[in-house]
């Protein structure tokens, strides 16, 4: 099996993130406004649902504004991130593929200090480059000499 070629893509807070979080709280929402109209008018019940999702609105508010976005490289060998918090760049783990909708692939990595990112990589971003990233992705990792896995960050 040959190489995946090297690629750069860029990693934006792109809209597949966007529309999901927004269908995930707008369901939410209607499923606990429609519970609040069915319910009779002495059952709290609802109003906690409302609360809980008032409560957990903020958390996907920032959990949206930190989704990464950067440039995500593969030169053949190892996994590069860059972007404005690691403008040197940082080598990655080899990122491993949570789901991949053809279009949209959502894929979870981490650094060599061990902080985990999940990444939202979307055709859209760059069709050009597209199959060549997926095929990185997909791609098994070569073994060294000393067992070690290609992509894992030099010692």
């Amino acid at each position: 099996m040959s190489r995946a070629p090297s690629v750069s893509y860029p990693v934006e807070r792109g809209s597949a993130v966007t529309v999901l979080l927004a269908t995930v709280w707008a369901l939410a929402a209607a499923l606990n406004l429609a519970w609040l109209q069915a319910a009779g008018s002495g059952d709290s019940a609802p109003w906690w649902g409302l609360g809980c999702l008032a409560l957990a609105t903020p958390g996907l508010l920032l959990y949206w504004r930190r989704v990464p976005a950067g440039e995500l490289s593969w030169d053949g060998e190892q996994w590069l991130w860059t972007s404005s918090a690691y403008p040197a760049g940082v080598y990655l783990k080899r990122p491993q593929i949570v789901l991949d909708l053809q279009g949209v692939v959502i894929a979870r990595t981490r650094n060599s200090a061990g902080a985990g990112w999940t990444l939202w990589l979307e055709a859209r971003s760059n069709p050009t480059a597209w199959h060549g990233l997926r095929l990185a992705l997909h791609g098994r990792p070569s073994v060294g000499a000393l067992g070690t896995e290609s992509g894992s960050p030099h010692p």
